[in-house]
Parts: C-alpha cells; structure tokens; sequence
C-alpha cells in the first residue's frame, strides 16, 4: 500500500503556493510519437485507483524498457496513459486502462512522485497520449464533479439555500446562497470522479460541501436531507436538462442555462421562492403559468493563471469566459493550483517540440575523454608519419 506525505488536494479554496506537489516536471515529447507526452519523476495522485490491477492486463508487466511500455499501452485501444517505475533492481510497467480512469482527464492527478516515500531511490516517469487527453485543458470554466458552485434562479437571480445556515434551507430568496456540490451516483469513490465532467442528464445529487445534506423531495416539495451519499437512493438523483436554443454541447459549463428535472418525469420549477417538483407538465406550461424553470451554476472557486512567471490564484467568477474556456488579463485559466508548472515556459508548444525523449542515458565527461583522446593521438601520430614520409 502507497501511503502519500501529503493528501491534501482542497482545488476550491486552495491558493496558488500551498502545496509543491502540483509542481510537475515539464513535459517531453516522446521520440517515437509527437502524440504522446511523458512526464519525468510524475505519478498520479490516488495512485490505488491506477495500480497494477488497473491496468489493461490486470497486473503490470516486469522486466521490459519504457519504450516497450509504451508500445504495450499504444497498441490497445483501451489505454492512453501509464507510467513506468525504475527502481535499482526493477523495471515495472503500468499501462492503465481507460475505463479505470473515471471520464476524467488524467493530467489534473499528476503529481511530483516525491507524493510517495516509496518512489524516493526509484525513478517515474508517466506517460500521455494527448490524442485522448490534452494538455494543458483549456477548460477551466467546465462543470466538474465535485466543483463547489451555488444553483441560481435565472429569472430572480436568487441562490439556492441560505449562507451559514444551521440548519440548511432549501428556499430561493437570498443572492447569496448555499455552496452545493454535484455528486454522481456512479462513483463508488467521489475523489476518483474528481474533474469529470458533467453533463446534460447525468443522474446527479445535490449536497452541501462537508455534510451528508442532499436535496430530497418531501411531498411536492424539496428540503435539504440529511444521509451518507453512499447509500443515496438514486430516486433523489436530479438530471441537468440542455435547453436546446442556448447550445449544443454534452457537457456544462459555467453560465448555461438548463433545466431541473427529478427522477425521471417530474419538472423542477420556482414558485414562491421554494423549489417544487410537477408530473408529466412540461417547462414550457409552469413557465405560461410563471413559475420560473431555469437555472445556472455560478462558481464558488479559485482559478489559476500564470503572471510574469507566477502561478496565482482568482476567484473562477472574475474570469473572462466563453464555453470552457476561461482567461483573467488575457492569460490562460487553469484549475490546477500549480498551473501544471508552466508559468516559467514562455512558449509552451515550442518548448515541448524542442525537447525529445530518449531512452538513453547521457555518457560521462570522463567517458568521451578515454574514447577521444587516445583517437586524437593516434589521428595526429597517422599525419606526423605521413607527412614524414612525403618529405622523404
């Protein structure tokens, strides 16, 4: 069993040099596919949910070369990232399978291995196919699981729940609400669904940060209930419904509009600033009836941009966005704390392109010396005796 130094992965409130951990090695293109990017002395944070039985065999592989690692991950076309431990009697590879990585991308878990005490005489280097999984995501604005948001009435622009609140209250009456979490059904581990994205009719459940609070219907009605999310009745999960003439993505992002619907046929809708469920009535009748049905997430998190070879941190709502994307001054937005450790990269791109992966270790000083140097006298012994011979 891996045991980290430091678990401590708060991406709501954490600002931009609280943990050295998200300080990452650059990344370097490998060799033999520009598509893939491998990250020296790198692992991921979690690493119990990417270990050997993670992987597309069900245990790793021993003895091979990183090259041949790699080759083993590109040649299933259920992998698209892993990692390769160098210790000083072992070589262990860890091709992982895609569908062991929960719908996320993998490059927010990169971590220094120095995570794990384990690693210290050890050398890891992780590997990932771009193609599958870009980096860096230009998707700070995205709607991840997880993410600490308030749920905004669009016609009143009125938050779900009281702030600081005892004792939550699921009414629609105040700017400033309660901070919810959107929380899948799906994930037996939440921190594993970390920075999946979420999308249109997911089955999601809404909780307050740090409780067991879920919104739960009493009646017609919805109130905040109080019980462990892992044995959450799906019946209470709601489902995030595209309105079609604001856009045509899958996922969410910041400042859509959506609808609310619960279980699988009741429609969501405001009327006198509590929240209530309707049978078999479309959106389009409450609204005739004015009873307000549309929604938007507002986040309640820090951001991360890189300024004259810093990483700091900003409110995600001061952000300039459009879709997933999210810029503060003109500079690119991350949800990493540490900015992937790209602030001190003028170029990114190229810096990438210029640096290639081999699978080589670099030759002493010392070596080049023994080799050269007794070539260099034989070399100019060759020409003193041919020059001696012409001038005879």
């Amino acid at each position: 069993m891996f045991h980290k130094i430091n678990s401590m992965d708060n991406v709501f409130t954490q600002s931009a040099t609280d943990n050295d951990d998200y300080k990452i090695s650059h990344p370097v293109k490998y060799e033999h596919d520009n598509n893939i990017l491998l990250f020296p002395n790198t692992t991921f944070e979690d690493i119990k949910y990417t270990d050997c039985n993670d992987t597309i065999m069900g245990h790793c592989i021993s003895d091979v070369s990183i090259d041949e690692c790699i080759s083993k991950c590109s040649e299933s076309e259920s992998c698209s990232a892993g990692y390769y431990v160098k210790t000083p009697s072992s070589r262990i590879c860890v091709p992982i399978e895609s569908g062991k990585i929960p719908k996320a991308n993998p490059v927010y878990k990169l971590r220094r291995q120095s995570i794990y005490p384990e690693f210290d005489n050890s050398d890891v280097t992780t590997f990932i196919d771009t193609r599958q999984f870009p980096f860096p995501p230009d998707e700070a604005n995205a709607i991840f699981y997880l993410d600490v948001m308030q749920m905004i009435d669009k016609q009143t622009d009125h938050s779900l729940g009281k702030l600081n609140q005892d004792i939550p209250i699921a009414t629609f009456d105040t700017v400033i609400g309660s901070n919810i979490q959107l929380i899948s059904p799906d994930f037996t581990n939440t921190i594993a669904g970390r920075f999946a994205h979420v999308k249109y009719r997911d089955r999601v459940f809404l909780r307050i940060p740090g409780t067991n609070f879920i919104l739960s219907r009493k009646g017609d009605i919805f109130e905040w209930e109080e019980y462990s999310i892992l044995t959450g009745r799906e019946s209470d999960s709601f489902q995030l419904i595209n309105i079609s003439d604001e856009n045509n993505r899958d996922s969410l992002s910041y400042g859509d509009t959506f609808y609310l619907r619960y279980g699988s046929i009741s429609n969501c809708g405001i009327t006198n600033n509590k929240l209530y469920s309707f049978n078999n009535r479309p959106f389009e009748n409450l609204e005739r009836d004015n009873i307000s049905t549309r929604f938007i997430f507002s986040p309640r998190m820090l951001a991360y941009y890189c300024d004259n070879g810093d990483c700091k941190s900003v409110g995600l709502d001061k952000t300039d966005t459009d879709g997933f994307q999210a810029r503060y001054k003109g500079n690119h937005v991350f949800v990493n704390p540490g900015c992937h450790n790209l602030c001190n990269i003028d170029d990114l791109q190229s810096t990438i392109h210029k640096q290639r992966w081999t699978n080589h270790k670099s030759i002493p000083i010392w070596l080049w010396i023994v080799i050269f140097v007794p070539v260099g006298i034989i070399v100019l012994l060759f020409l003193l005796l041919y020059f001696l011979w012409f001038r005879r």
